[in-house]
């Protein structure tokens, strides 16, 4: 069963990293093509709108990863009559979902312009943006939920390759269409349609790889449902938090800075966002094998794969982040030019905030997977007020990078709780080594950091596109050299190495 596991998972993870490669290729070309022909107020609108929509997306925290938690047990056991009964529920409670997204979206209608300043467009041209967000949102909730099916049996390469086909198609029309009528709502119309499209064939994909589905078993149990909806309510409160960590810059920086600082800062952002979504698409991949594990392993044991996978983590996200803190400047002047500059204040804790976004992802799914869905949910309400009171405070007095120190301040508030519970609550065992393990990961993150960009600073100063290329490079593979030579006698290591050979002799097949 471990060696079906981390085949699944080595098949999930090759997927999703060249999926999410060309995703993020795509992103730029749109990017760009908003940009060029659009200019920074419709770019500025979409981030700020993409962001509120996010937060409407409140309403279906909790189901999706109910779903997923609820499945593990009945695939691994083959109950598929539990599977038909648990998919029913969950396509009732997303028809529920849509029609109050829906409903709450159009709700705002009236007052959504409040959101926006520094821009020249009229309030129902707002609203008209605003409402194809809201409705893009609700109706791809028809369908999105049988790919949570896929999710928990280990099978999301599937919907990967089907989320890539059709980014690419609708990539080529949106440039069609932006190149011919330089109308942004034409352009939010062709992103609906194909965005509904992918989660419509990937749905007749379930229902062929999983025909069963079309019978009927019947409903759960009360006790069954009332089991089901206590972990939704949970899981609701708990990602409400990292929803609002993550889906309030946006409108925080719009409100308390300017709509027009929005439109510079998502030029970062979408480089952020991909990496971070290249973190969310390999911690998808792990999820049906993580459940698994802890579906059917001793504590001991998952505390070593969670170690494992935490220094894995480590060693990609401590790479990342100092190559994006030295190089994503001069990548945005060659890109879009010096105008379009962020202050490095602002970078540098960004680049600290990715660091840990991206290195939490087995602490998170660790958690996400042990049921522990009641206790976990207070420390969310914890970290959603520091968030929020830190953020607010600061960003009034030190701008855009005030708001994100607040979700630094976040980030470390919930790593420490959600250690102590995780270890305690579940594994029974002392969390002390593992919190060494973070703060040595940590403190050297940041000193590569400062580093790094101390010896570009002093010594790699050619400006354009050598800068770029120069400090892409020196930056990974200063931190990846570093660590490597650092931890190459540990037990995390060996694994890796033997984890690679794995990967060799699975793609030599």
């Amino acid at each position: 069963m471990t060696g079906k596991r981390t085949q699944k998972s080595i098949k999930n993870i090759a997927v999703a990293i060249v999926v999410q490669i060309i995703t993020v290729l795509l992103s730029f070309v749109t990017r760009t093509l908003l940009v060029t022909s659009l200019g920074v107020e419709s770019v500025s609108l979409n981030g700020l709108f993409t962001e509120v929509i996010s937060m409407l997306s409140l309403t279906e925290l909790g189901v999706g990863s109910a779903i997923i938690y609820n499945l593990y047990k009945p695939l691994t056991e083959g109950n598929k009559e539990k599977v038909c009964k648990l998919m029913g529920l969950f396509k009732t409670a997303y028809n529920i979902i849509a029609l109050a997204t829906f409903c709450i979206g159009v709700a705002l209608l009236p007052v959504i312009h409040l959101l926006v300043n520094q821009v020249n467009y009229s309030k129902n041209y707002i609203r008209l943006v605003y409402f194809l967000f809201v409705l893009q949102t609700s109706v791809s909730y028809l369908f999105s939920y049988k790919v949570s099916l896929l999710n928990a049996d280990q099978q999301k390469y599937i919907y990967s390759i089907i989320h890539l086909a059709f980014k690419g198609i609708g990539t080529f029309a949106a440039a069609c269409i932006l190149f011919t009528t330089y109308n942004y709502v034409y352009y939010l119309i062709s992103v609906i349609f194909f965005n509904i499209m992918t989660n419509f064939v990937a749905s007749i994909v379930v229902d062929k790889k999983y025909p069963y589905l079309k019978e009927d078993h019947g409903k759960l149990s009360p006790d069954e449902t009332k089991n089901v909806f206590s972990n939704i309510k949970n899981l609701f409160i708990k990602n409400v938090s990292a929803k609002v960590t993550n889906s309030t810059d946006n409108i925080l920086i719009s409100t308390l800075v300017g709509t027009l600082s929005v439109g510079i800062y998502t030029n970062y952002s979408i480089i952020l966002n991909a990496v971070k979504q290249f973190s969310v698409q390999i911690s998808g991949a792990l999820a049906g094998s993580l459940g698994n594990l802890f579906a059917s392993e001793k504590s001991n044991h998952c505390i070593m794969v969670l170690d494992r996978l935490t220094f894995i983590f480590f060693i990609i996200a401590s790479s990342l982040s100092v190559c994006l803190y030295c190089c994503i400047t001069p990548f945005i002047e060659v890109w879009l030019g010096k105008d379009w500059i962020l202050a490095n204040s602002v970078i540098f804790i960004c680049c600290v905030n990715l660091f840990l976004d991206f290195c939490k992802i087995p602490l998170w799914q660790s958690l996400e997977v042990s049921g522990l869905f009641k206790k976990d949910k207070n420390i969310s309400i914890i970290g959603t007020t520091i968030n929020l009171i830190i953020s607010i405070i600061l960003g009034m007095k030190m701008g855009i990078s005030g708001i994100f120190w607040g979700t630094f301040a976040t980030y470390v508030v919930q790593i420490v709780l959600k250690i102590h519970l995780l270890f305690k609550d579940y594994f029974n065992d002392s969390p002390v080594k593992y919190y060494g393990k973070w703060l040595i990961f940590f403190i050297l993150t940041i000193t590569e950091m400062l580093l790094c960009k101390l010896i570009i600073g002093k010594y790699f100063e050619f400006g354009g596109i050598l800068q770029l290329f120069i400090t892409a490079l020196f930056g990974g593979l200063l931190s990846l050299i570093v660590n490597l030579a650092i931890f190459i006698r540990t037990d995390e290591m060996k694994y890796c190495y033997q984890l690679i050979r794995k990967i060799i002799n699975i793609s030599k097949r």
